[in-house]
């Protein structure tokens, strides 16, 4: 896709993040050329965008992963950025279930999201 110039880093990450995700549904239509089943796949991604001259770094994360950053040179003083998108969180648990999906302990360590009727994905992420 091509770079748009002028568009403020958050902007232009969460561009990217929702073209990809738009992408990814659109490919799930059966008469898409490019066929892509993505109803058992989930996907995690975090991006950091360092902006030299703005001394800023953007941090954009979705799923299942995270960003931690340290002074260069001393990792005993590192720092995490954000946090999981986990299924048991409230809030998560909450925006799940109000768009029809479950959210269901497995009965061992991991709470997993489900659609409303199936057994499926079981996705133990609440955003992929």
């Amino acid at each position: 896709q091509r770079r748009e110039q002028g568009v403020a880093p958050k902007d232009a990450l969460e561009q990217s993040f929702q073209a990809t995700q738009d992408e990814i549904e659109a490919k799930n239509n059966p008469s898409h050329r490019e066929r892509l089943d993505s109803s058992m796949s989930g996907t995690t991604c975090t991006v950091a965008y360092h902006d030299i001259p703005g001394q800023t770094i953007w941090i954009a994360h979705v799923g299942d992963s995270r960003a931690i950053i340290s002074a260069q040179g001393n990792p005993k003083e590192a720092e995490v950025l954000g946090h999981d998108h986990k299924p048991d969180l409230p809030e998560e648990k909450k925006r799940i279930e109000s768009r029809g999906g479950r959210v269901i302990f497995d009965g061992f360590y991991n709470h997993r999201v489900f659609s409303a009727k199936g057994q499926y994905p079981g996705l133990n992420m609440s955003r992929a």
